[in-house]
């Protein structure tokens, strides 16, 4: 998620559900939906928290999940510095075969931020991976996936991890 602030807290809501919710925008500014495959537990986790007990977003462990972001705020303090939350978010999931992303509803200035991309697409991608590139990515994960399960409830590695190798 992109938030309107630079530096501090926000509120965050996970909410995994069997099916998927209607869409009400129920004071939200910006909704959106992603799908993501989930190769094991999938948190939603913040920069410097470890993930909170309630913020898994896969129900039923591996697999095709689906993704409704709900933003509202993040232009109240825009690339400011707070102490206390002046935006929110909501993050429903949901079990769903892979889907194309959707915006639901954007706020103009996210519509601009759209528009702005669109205009000035980023440089294009490598088109192939060196082996290297590959074992730098493999232990760059593996790091941060024992960060976020050094810190998780349960303070153990998760079991279902694929290996260092």
């Amino acid at each position: 998620m992109i938030t309107g602030i630079a530096v501090g807290p926000v509120d965050v809501t996970v909410v995994r559900l069997d099916d998927p919710p209607a869409t009400e925008l129920d004071g939200w500014e910006d909704m959106v939906e992603i799908s993501i495959v989930a190769a094991g537990r999938v948190h939603a986790v913040g920069m410097e928290d470890p993930p909170p007990a309630d913020g898994r977003l896969d129900r039923d462990g591996p697999g095709w999940y689906r993704l409704r972001i709900h933003a509202a705020g993040r232009d109240i303090a825009y690339d400011s510095v707070v102490d206390e939350p002046v935006e929110k978010y909501l993050v429903q999931s949901w079990p769903a075969p892979p889907e194309s992303p959707r915006a639901l509803s954007l706020s103009p200035s996210a519509l601009a931020t759209v528009a702005a991309r669109r205009s000035n697409p980023p440089p294009p991608r490598r088109a192939f991976v060196t082996p290297e590139w590959e074992t730098r990515e493999r232990e760059r994960a593996f790091l941060a996936r024992e960060n976020l399960f050094r810190h998780s409830p349960q303070g153990q590695s998760d079991p279902d991890a694929p290996s260092r190798q």
